[in-house]
């Protein structure tokens, strides 16, 4: 089915910096300062986090229901940050890496819901977001996913241009991967409008942007059997075709050595919408207007395991930086992305002229 959705279950309270370095033109995600201890409040206004979806904690949440869900439906990561927990560096094993302290997570996800669960019995809903409080006519589907992410601003408030005015287009990263990690999701959230944006607002972690921020599946009425509540999801007025929810401009990123560092390279032209996206779907348009007004956040997810079985994963991430076009090209990156037009960040590439 759906490929998707991140149910944040989780922010975070690990400060970091963003700050240019030495007398390069690159700006670094800089966790070198950590956590201010008050709240889930920043040194400097960002923060990392790690997030699973409900169905891995649901045993937890007094609003979960066992009836409807078994834990062992859901993701795991370790470490789970939340409001006053904060994301902990960890020092690279390998001492002669040169990486020192690094961001490190470690889990599995099951193996995706069958569409049939999903569209015929309704057991994916995600009864977390259905609480009265929230949004008691969410069909939003508790889709096993986990992973770790930073936020540019406190409260996943938009405002924070990672292009810097077009000077940057996209960004790197350093990762090892153990465990015969699969495929590794980079994604970017963006919320413009309450009613124009990815990412669903959540009053429980103060959310900065308007409520509900993207489009969501409903039921029509209140008390549905899970089979109505099924019926409504997949063909109902409000359906999951509409959905803009999770839905993330994202770049799929495979490990390339198991065990060993590698640097990684995401364009902002590269990114695009998954392939569940529906064309009833009305995310934001993917421009540098975009990304300068409406970016909230960045993402490394994990999800959806090749196979019927559980996916194992374990990451470090090190050396996370916005990087300029010279800086593209001694990185890996993939430079017939980049737009043509060199005051774009995103755009019509030479890629997309030869029909890749």
């Amino acid at each position: 089915m759906l490929r998707h959705w991140t149910q944040r279950s989780s922010l975070v309270v690990f400060s970091i910096l963003i700050s240019s370095c030495g007398n390069t033109d690159t700006l670094e995600i800089d966790h070198s300062e950590i956590w201010s201890g008050v709240g889930n409040q920043v040194k400097s206004g960002g923060y990392w986090f790690t997030y699973a979806d409900h169905l891995a904690w649901m045993e937890a949440h007094p609003d979960a229901n066992p009836a409807k869900h078994t834990a062992a439906q859901g993701a795991q990561i370790a470490p789970l940050t939340d409001m006053n927990t904060p994301l902990k560096l960890t020092t690279d094993p390998d001492s002669t890496s040169g990486h020192g302290e690094t961001i490190h997570v470690v889990g599995q996800t099951p193996a995706a819901p069958a569409w049939t669960e999903v569209a015929t019995s309704g057991l994916w809903f995600d009864t977390y977001y259905q609480q009265p409080q929230l949004y008691p006519d969410s069909l939003t589907v508790a889709y096993p996913v986990a992973g770790v992410g930073f936020g540019f601003l406190p409260h996943n408030a938009a405002g924070f241009d990672p292009s810097q005015g077009g000077k940057y287009v996209g960004f790197a990263f350093d990762m090892k991967t153990l465990r015969n990690t699969v495929d590794v999701d980079a994604q970017i959230a963006v919320v413009c409008s309450s009613t124009n944006g990815d990412d669903l607002h959540d009053d429980t972690f103060e959310d900065a942007f308007g409520k509900p921020g993207c489009t969501y599946p409903q039921a029509t009425s209140t008390g549905e059997t899970l089979e109505q509540q099924a019926t409504d999801y997949s063909s109902g007025p409000n359906s999951y075709l509409a959905q803009t929810c999770y839905l993330y401009e994202h770049k799929t990123v495979t490990p390339k050595i198991d065990g060993q560092w590698s640097t990684y390279c995401v364009l902002w032209n590269e990114m695009t919408l998954p392939d569940w996206a529906k064309p009833q779907a009305q995310p934001p348009v993917w421009s540098d207007e975009t990304l300068k007004r409406c970016t909230t956040k960045l993402k490394w997810e994990m999800h959806k395991p090749q196979t019927g079985e559980a996916s194992l994963f374990e990451i470090y991430l090190d050396n996370v930086k916005l990087i300029n076009r010279a800086q593209a090209a001694s990185m890996g990156c993939t430079l017939s992305a980049l737009p043509t037009d060199t005051t774009k960040v995103i755009g019509k590439s030479s890629a997309t002229d030869a029909g890749t």
